[in-house]
């Protein structure tokens, strides 16, 4: 098995899976239901295993799956609902795109400063950098 911080790659054949983990949660994709089985059934020799069937939900992200198109959905609608909401912007209206394209940036004048010191700017950017990171890629220009 190759690893690579919390996420675990095993091969055998024209078989793979891929294993995440985190503290006591773990979330397996393999090849085939076969597979999968027998990275359980090998993982339980060393460890105690609870099968909770498909998820829903895994780390913060709700996982939505049509198994005949062979589709799957992360969404992590909560969590940017918290964002909204702990700064003060729940009320706020959605668009589809995160910036308008022809935007002309300027310098913050002196006013801007002062409005903005007490604003927790790199706890909102650290915020939507992990959305950006995990499920929403189209906001990373934006932030």
């Amino acid at each position: 098995m190759e690893s690579n911080w919390s996420v675990y790659q095993r091969a055998q054949g024209a078989e793979c899976s891929i294993i995440t983990t985190s503290v006591d949660d773990m979330l397996i994709a393999s090849s085939t239901t076969v597979e999968s089985d027998a990275v359980v059934s090998t993982l339980s020799l060393q460890f105690e295993i609870t099968d909770n069937g498909e998820p829903n939900l895994h780390l913060g992200c709700s996982i939505k799956r049509d198994h005949t198109k062979k589709l799957i959905w992360l969404n992590q609608q909560s969590y940017t609902e918290s964002i909204l909401q702990g700064f003060g912007y729940s009320a706020c209206n959605s668009i589809t795109t995160p910036m308008d394209p022809g935007a002309r940036l300027s310098p913050a004048t002196p006013d801007d400063i002062l409005k903005g010191k007490d604003f927790p700017y790199t706890t909102v950017v650290r915020k939507c950098m992990y959305l950006a990171t995990c499920t929403q890629p189209d906001i990373a220009y934006t932030i």
